[in-house]
């Protein structure tokens, strides 16, 4: 497996970069460790110990609510995690159900919402509309109850000295909180899986998994504690809970409805007798989705952020070269700009110029850096000085590669790959268009994601091989032909 050198040490004092390169030494002692451990069942309470570091996010600083904890594991305990689940997690690719898109090698938050995003507009083309139950685990990684988790792990085989290891790997796990040079008495952790840990998130995965069950005959997708549900499984939702120890923190599930028609049905759910709060607006896996999907007000958060970054960074890189200041844009402010724009890329003018005005606006500051005139700064000019492209032919980019994972199922998501319509000619030429676009009467079908995929894939079919290229050669040559752009 491959460590982050750049990370520092955990509770064990030892850094990732000294298993690194002393690699050779320690290869074998480490290796009678593990073996000692997995054959006793036991997990070394040493590797037990976590640090937990609070990072302020916002508000009042005396307020511990307004600190997001960082759990800092030991390295050597990272590292045993990470050979155990490279050994198991395969054997599950199939039991873990096919909606769980967290923490699940080939599929993200992308593929999350690229299907639910597409389920949505084919009931809109239906006028049908579809409610939307956003569910929320009250600390849902902290409240696994571990004799339950145990006991699913037996019956998804899990046995002997194995199931002995993992019991030793859950229970008596001790933690301290860390802020500068202050550290707290450590203390036991009752419930929970380890939190910055590897095999954390696999653990929960397996614990959730089962709540399929109570979703029988309703649409839904899962992002590892995230729910996009219909509301006539809430109950059968809230018996889970109940019965694996769990708690629905009601106060920030939500539901929207989604619709095109002018005359919605308006049904007012509930939880343990407690209505669930209605909203216009949901922050969906980091994307605001309205109503109609016209993500208007997805655009202007992430154009406000990126200003607000913006400035921020140009105020305090004065004097920094200008190769530098671009990196800092392009690390830190242009992936504001990008993430997920498969789901959400605008067709409107408007949206295109005002995503389009924030790269212009700092090539304008950087220009006038080198000594042109603000407005009359060449934007195309610093572009090709800078190695940049327009964020609209990077958003095409990124199209075509997320189509090309979909067909060679790089995703692992059999969902994604059925909304693929090939044509299939009965004379197979160059000129043919490789996918079937079908007509449109409305710009939100017309633009919907698929439909845009297929196009792309359409124009780049005569320059690029979606089928017999790997990845990185595919990448490069689309970076190519971009650039050229």
């Amino acid at each position: 497996m491959s460590l982050n050198i750049s990370k520092g040490p955990g509770p064990d004092l030892i850094p990732p970069s000294l298993l690194r390169y002393c690699s050779t030494v320690l290869t074998y002692p480490l290796t009678v460790l593990f073996n000692k451990s997995l054959s006793s069942g036991t997990f070394p309470d040493v590797l037990k110990q976590s640090h937990i570091i609070p990072i302020y996010k916002s508000g009042d600083k005396a307020n511990i609510k307004n600190y997001r904890p960082i759990t800092i594991q030991s390295s050597i305990a990272k590292l045993f995690e990470s050979l155990i689940l490279d050994k198991i997690a395969p054997l599950f690719q199939n039991i873990i159900v096919e909606q769980q898109h967290g923490f699940t090698k080939g599929k993200s938050t992308s593929t999350n919402l690229f299907l639910y995003h597409n389920y949505i507009l084919d009931s809109f083309a239906e006028n049908c509309q579809v409610d939307a139950v956003y569910t929320d685990f009250s600390k849902a990684f902290d409240k696994v109850n571990h004799n339950c988790l145990l006991t699913k792990l037996s019956l998804y085989g899990f046995h002997g000295p194995l199931l002995n290891w993992f019991a030793s790997y859950l229970h008596n796990r001790t933690l301290s909180v860390k802020l500068k040079s202050f550290q707290s008495f450590p203390f036991t952790a009752q419930s929970g899986v380890p939190q910055g840990s590897h095999l954390g998130p696999f653990l929960f995965l397996l614990f959730i998994n089962d709540i399929s069950f109570s979703l029988q005959n309703v649409h839904f997708l899962m992002f590892a504690d995230d729910l996009n549900l219909l509301q006539e499984k809430l109950n059968a939702i809230n018996t889970w809970c109940n019965e694996n120890c769990m708690t629905l923190n009601i106060n920030k599930c939500n539901v929207i409805t989604f619709s095109k028609i002018k005359s919605s049905i308006v049904f007012q759910y509930s939880l343990n007798n407690q209505l669930i709060n209605r909203c216009d607006i949901v922050k969906d896996l980091g994307i605001y989705i309205d109503q109609e999907l016209t993500f208007r007000n997805h655009i202007e958060q992430i154009v406000n952020n990126s200003l607000r970054l913006l400035f921020f960074i140009l105020r305090h890189s004065k004097d920094f070269n200008e190769y530098t200041t671009v990196i800092l844009f392009t690390s830190l402010v242009r992936p504001l700009l990008e993430y997920c724009t498969v789901i959400w890329s605008p067709y409107y003018s408007t949206h295109i110029k005002q995503i389009e005005n924030v790269q212009n606006k700092f090539l304008r500051i950087l220009g006038s850096r080198l000594g042109y005139s603000y407005r009359d700064v060449p934007i195309n000019e610093l572009l090709y000085t800078f190695k940049l492209t327009s964020l609209e032919l990077r958003r095409k980019k990124f199209d075509s590669i997320f189509l090309y994972k979909i067909i060679n199922n790089i995703f692992n998501c059999t969902d994604s790959i059925s909304l693929i319509n090939f044509h299939v000619p009965s004379i197979i030429t160059r000129s043919v268009p490789l996918f079937v676009t079908p007509s449109s009467s409305s710009n939100y079908m017309y633009n919907a994601p698929i439909n845009r995929l297929h196009r792309t894939g359409n124009s780049l079919n005569k320059h690029v091989d979606f089928f017999n290229d790997n990845l990185n050669k595919f990448k490069a040559n689309i970076s190519s032909l971009f650039s050229h752009s």
